[in-house]
């Protein structure tokens, strides 16, 4: 039953994304909107959706395990950018794409896909540990990350710790999952209107999340891309030594179950689409960002049904 609940929630997931696909392709989605798709997502939809859910699904005594397993995460991204960093030196990488090859090599797309992916696979009871790893991913590409994404580019490097690292750190997703703590730990309810509405506009997360990806999956296959070394390299870091960092730091501790599945599955996700953006910011190699982003995305429609077959057994 489980691996067809696996099968199912993939299909789902890219049933949706094939429409995004298919937009893309009758040229219905104009560049403007395929812009603006990221950043609707990211501040109008996705708060409200955030919100809600924790308030919804979460209980005042759940929240010290999920704290308990919030540095599990955080640690793996940090072991893997430190393997990364020897692999790009002896594949030779070249000086201005060492900073997104490791990033993208620890970094995964653990919101834009991960969020509905762990959705569709274990339901809105994955959603805390969705986004535990989430908070997590988004500490380290805004510190870590962007600052080496930045070395890469032309410009000065930012600083490791600012208030700009503070202000990438709490994302509007991140705002929204804080504001549902506060609500949980209060004991307090949203009023009926405002659930309500925030029931509307957080309704459209999860489509307009698969629609983009589908668009982002049309446009890499309209170019043609050679895979280098490196390019391999990151896809083995994305896929197999990432998820393999976790699984072996989660048989160290004792977690709930769902939450070790959802850690597996988040580590096993394709390039976060935020490299994309930083790289193309700091003028750090976008081209070969996209290529990473792109590629990665589409291999995900194999590799998630595996890694889910696997901890069904």
């Amino acid at each position: 039953m489980a691996v067809l609940n696996a099968f199912s929630g993939i299909l789902t997931v890219f049933s949706v994304a094939l429409l995004g696909y298919l937009l893309a392709r009758g040229k219905w989605i104009s560049a403007d909107l395929a812009a603006m798709l990221p950043r609707f997502i990211t501040v109008i939809a996705l708060p409200p959706y955030v919100l809600r859910t924790v308030t919804t699904t979460v209980e005042r005594g759940q929240l010290p395990h999920l704290a308990y397993g919030a540095f599990l995460p955080f640690l793996s991204m940090i072991l893997a950018f430190c393997l990364a960093f020897l692999v790009a030196r002896l594949l030779g990488t070249a000086k201005g794409r060492r900073g997104i090859f490791c990033t993208a090599f620890a970094a995964s797309n653990s919101m834009n896909i991960g969020l509905p992916v762990n959705i569709a696979l274990f339901g809105e009871a994955a959603l805390p540990y969705v986004l535990l790893y989430f908070f997590a991913n988004i500490v380290f590409f805004s510190t870590i990350g962007i600052y080496a994404i930045a070395r890469d580019g032309e410009g000065p490097a930012p600083a490791l710790f600012s208030l700009g690292t503070l202000q990438r750190i709490f994302s509007p997703p991140l705002i929204g999952l804080c504001g549902g703590i506060v609500l949980v730990l209060l004991d307090l309810r949203l009023p009926v209107f405002i659930d309500k509405a925030f029931s509307y506009i957080g309704g459209t997360a999860i489509g307009l999340i698969l629609i983009y990806l589908g668009i982002m999956m049309h446009n890499t296959l309209a170019q043609k891309y050679k895979l280098g070394k490196d390019v391999l390299a990151v896809l083995a870091g994305r896929f197999l030594i990432s998820p393999l960092i976790v699984v072996l730091l989660v048989s160290f501790v004792d977690i709930p179950v769902m939450m070790r599945n959802v850690f597996i599955i988040q580590s096993s996700l394709p390039v976060m689409v935020n490299l994309l953006v930083m790289s193309g910011y700091y003028k750090a190699a976008p081209q070969y960002a996209a290529v990473l982003v792109g590629i990665s995305t589409i291999l995900s429609i194999v590799v998630i049904p595996v890694y889910m077959l696997l901890i069904s057994a």
